[in-house]
């Protein structure tokens, strides 16, 4: 039999500004999902939001996932529109 040599993954990475936001920060992982003609493996990384940040999927419910109340009075706001960028 013989050996093969394991096959080498490309990675393109893209380091993003903290400043950039995790809405702006999905939307681009996003488009690079949906239209890279490529289909090449992306690695998104930033250093973290701003603030504290809580991201829900299209059907996640967030009165059934998340405390509300506990995170109103740790100080997080809560914007059930915020899904615009």
């Amino acid at each position: 039999l013989m050996k093969m040599a394991p096959a080498r993954l490309r990675l393109n990475w893209i380091k993003i500004p903290k400043n950039f936001g995790i809405v702006r920060m999905l939307a681009l992982e996003e488009a690079l999902l949906r239209h890279d003609p490529t289909h090449s493996n992306w690695f998104v990384t930033a250093n973290g939001p701003v603030e504290p940040t809580v991201i829900l999927g299209l059907s996640g419910k967030p009165e059934k996932l998340i405390n509300i109340s506990k995170c109103l009075n740790k100080g997080l706001t809560y914007d059930p529109d915020a899904n615009e960028i």
